[in-house]
This record gives structure tokens, sequence and C-alpha cells, in this order.
């Protein structure tokens, strides 16, 4: 994975931009908290220098959670403008594994569930996919159910999955993607 994304190639000359390049790279996996690229003995009196890559691997779980809570004013059906107030607590949990398989992919659930809503959405998400620094990938799987309301109870299942290609951008932009979605609800 790493090799793949280092753009200085063997016997070449050195230059900055490959290296910010490569550096950029290597961060924007998501997996790494440093990554730093020099030449093995700077000083040295030797024309041809070893290229050192170091790179800090970022923590492999990363978990959040929080709390609140939550008001509602529900309109009744006799008076549209007074109606009912509920409130209920609210709490978040949201677990990610980074670099799942070693290939910078990532797996996330996020709850969230109060009396009144619950929601729970699994994502993976894969850089590089097939092989390819262009192409990403993410899959989506996503529960929702609302209850307690006076007009009506929801329920949603919906998934997604995404493929999106960073080719080369114009002369005339700085930023070039093109994305396809396919979603499906239940």
């Amino acid at each position: 994975m790493i090799r793949r994304e280092v753009q200085v190639k063997p016997e070449a000359p050195l230059r900055e931009g490959q290296v910010v390049d490569s550096q950029r790279r290597l961060y924007n996996l998501g997996v790494f908290n440093r990554v730093t690229i020099a030449p093995q003995n700077p000083t040295g009196t030797e024309p041809t220098k070893d290229i050192v890559v170091l790179v800090e691997e970022a923590k492999r779980y990363t978990i959040a959670y929080g709390g609140g809570f939550e008001v509602q004013r529900l309109a009744s059906t006799t008076n549209p403008t007074g109606g009912e107030v509920q409130a209920a607590p609210r709490g978040i949990l949201e677990i990610t594994k980074l670099n799942l398989t070693g290939r910078a992919d990532s797996l996330s659930l996020k709850l969230r569930g109060s009396t009144l809503q619950g929601r729970v959405l699994l994502g993976y998400s894969v850089p590089n996919t097939f092989g390819n620094s262009h192409f990403s990938s993410q899959a989506t799987a996503f529960v929702e159910k609302t209850q307690d309301i006076n007009t009506f109870t929801e329920s949603r299942y919906e998934g997604s999955i995404q493929l999106t290609d960073h080719f080369p951008p114009a002369r005339l932009c700085s930023i070039a993607i093109a994305s396809g979605r396919y979603s499906f609800l239940i």
C-alpha cells in the first residue's frame, strides 16, 4: 500500500513535488498520523541516495459517544397552532475500525437512539479500489425508525453503493471528480 502511494521513482532525480505529493497521498489514506519522506544520509558525498519513508500508523479503533436531550412540539389534528410537547434523552455511539484488511479500508458503525427515534448506519469505504489510486468506493446500510408521533410512524431501510473516480483536473479547475451512486430503499 505504501509503495503504491510513493511517487518517488528509483534511479530518478529526487523532486520536492514528488515528495510532497507522496506525503499527501499517504495522509489521505487516513491510516497514518505522521509521514516523513527524506533521503538517507543527505549530507553524504555519495551521488545516489536511498529514500526513507517513515510512517506512524493511526489508532485502528476510534470510539465516539455523546448524549443530549431532544424536544419536539407535535401539532395536533384539532389545533394546528398548539400541540403536545414531547421530550426524550438521546444517545450517540460511533465505532470505526481503520485499516480493516491492511489496505487502508475502514468499517464504521454509527448508532443514535432516543425514545422518539432510532438510527443505525453501517459504512465500509475503500480508497484505491481496483488497486487504482483514482478510484474509491463506499457501501452503506441505513436503518431508521421513528415512533411515538401523533401523525405517523416511520420505518426506513436504505442501502447504497458508490464508486468515485478522481481524474486529473482540467486546466480550468483544480478538482475533478466523477461519481456514480446506486441506492435502494426497502
